[in-house]
């Protein structure tokens, strides 16, 4: 196996809210200052401060650019489970040692 170390970038998870406390049903829970963490292939966790949690159109991309100014950030989006027009956003940044 074959494991890439990623520099800096926007690591976008994109999974269902089927408001039933499954995937990301709970997403809406999330506040800034909470932590996220992430665990690799290797299982090697990183963790993550949120600092920003939003809704915005369906359309609306802007989320999951790579412009990060040399930051390693991780983006969650899902659906707003009331209406498919909106989408909820959760961005966090790896969290300094």
């Amino acid at each position: 196996m074959v494991q890439i170390q990623m520099k800096f970038g926007n690591l976008c998870i994109v999974a269902h809210n089927y408001n039933n406390a499954t995937f990301f049903s709970d997403i809406s829970t999330l506040v800034n200052g909470d932590i996220i963490t992430i665990h690799d292939a290797s299982n090697i966790s990183y963790d993550y401060v949120v600092y920003d949690v939003y809704k915005t159109h369906s359309k609306d991309l802007e989320c999951i650019s790579q412009n990060t100014n040399g930051n390693r950030i991780v983006t969650l989006v899902t659906c707003d489970s009331i209406s498919n027009n909106y989408r909820i956003i959760v961005k966090a940044k790896e969290l300094s040692l």
